[in-house]
């Protein structure tokens, strides 16, 4: 879970790289978050895979991955993803 973390935090700073458009870069990819959810087409979310000898469990849950409606990434890690 934490690799995903930190996959998705630096995703959601290029997003705010987009906006400043710097010189000899050019972007690759972006999400501008436009709709419910996270869209599977452009995300991929690792689930029943065990990375590293972790304990955590990776879900597809809303509760833990999704976005705000506003352009902002959320990432809540969850000891139970049924409440």
């Amino acid at each position: 879970m934490l690799t995903v973390l930190v996959v998705l935090s630096s995703v959601a700073g290029l997003i705010s790289a987009i906006q400043q458009r710097i010189p000899g870069f050019n972007v690759i990819w972006f999400d501008h978050f436009d709709v419910p959810g996270l869209e599977t087409s452009k995300w991929n979310i690792y689930t029943g895979a065990v990375f590293n000898g972790e304990q955590e469990t990776y879900t597809t849950s809303a509760s833990n991955c999704g976005h705000s409606g506003s352009e902002t990434l959320l990432l809540a890690p969850r000891k139970d993803v049924s409440t």
